[in-house]
This record gives C-alpha cells, structure tokens and sequence, in this order.
C-alpha cells in the first residue's frame, strides 16, 4: 500500500498542467464515453442519501446494477438477493421498500433522481420470485436461529 502511495505521490509530482498527449485525451473521452453508456446510474457510492426512512441501502442497490450492467453477469442478482435481502440477519433493504419520501434526493450531491431510478432497480433486480425468496430464506434463518437457543437450553 505504501509503495502505491509513494508510485502517486512521484507521478503526480512529475506532472504538469496540459502535459497530456492527444491520444492520452482521447483515451480519456473514450473511457468517459464508455462508462456513461454501460454505467446506468451516477452514484459514486458516498452515502449522503442514507439512511434512508425506508431501510433501504440505496448505494448497494445501485452498486449491484450497476454492476450486473457494467460486468454483465447474473451473479449480481444473487449479490443483490443476500445484500438487500436481509439474508445477513439484518432487516430487508431493497429497491422496492421505497416510499417516495425524497429524503435522499434533498441531500444527493449528484442530484440524481434517486426515486425514479429505485423504481428501474426493483423492476431489474427484483424479478416475480424476489421477495418469496426473501421470505424463505429469512424464514429458514429464523428458524435455524431458534432450533440453535433451544438446543443450547437443553
């Protein structure tokens, strides 16, 4: 970690205003080009819409589409399932459970449209058997979880 600091510190003190080529400008706008088109929402992940009154973990919702689009791989569905699905003991944190309070959006300082876009994630990563899942597999967990105090009792 201390080597990468130290790489930055050098490349940064080696660098000057304008010093860029012209192709390393224009690889630049095609890496700015490339992740507008497969990024689908702006979040940095900075946690200012949080917490959210619903219970929503709103910079993991995004994260997960973001990216099962970026990467194109189903895995973020499951990754999305046991992040926001409370599969952690903790209590669901979905898309879905949004109420349209707008509480996130007064503080975002992307002003992204943080509502519309919990909308276009429930319906891309909470297909019709999300929250039956959810329900089952939070279900087992409590159980297990009861099976384990009283055997302990005994």
């Amino acid at each position: 970690m201390i080597q990468l600091i130290e790489e930055n510190i050098r490349i940064a003190q080696n660098a000057y205003p304008q010093s860029l080529s012209g192709n390393e400008l224009k690889l630049i706008e095609d890496v700015k080009i490339t992740l507008a088109r497969v990024m689908k929402l702006g979040c940095t992940g900075c946690g200012y819409c949080m917490p959210c009154p619903a219970g929503i973990d709103i910079p993991t919702c995004f994260n997960c589409y973001n990216s099962k689009h970026l990467f194109g791989e189903r895995i973020y569905h499951f990754a999305y399932l046991v992040y926001t699905g409370g599969m952690d003991g903790g209590n669901p944190s979905y898309a879905s459970l949004c109420r349209d309070c707008a509480k996130c959006e007064e503080h975002c300082p992307q002003g992204l449209p943080i509502r519309n876009h919990m909308k276009v994630v429930s319906k891309d990563m909470e297909s019709f058997y999300f929250k039956p899942v959810v329900g089952l597999v939070r279900g087992y967990y409590k159980i297990r979880k009861l099976l384990k105090r009283e055997k302990k009792r005994q």
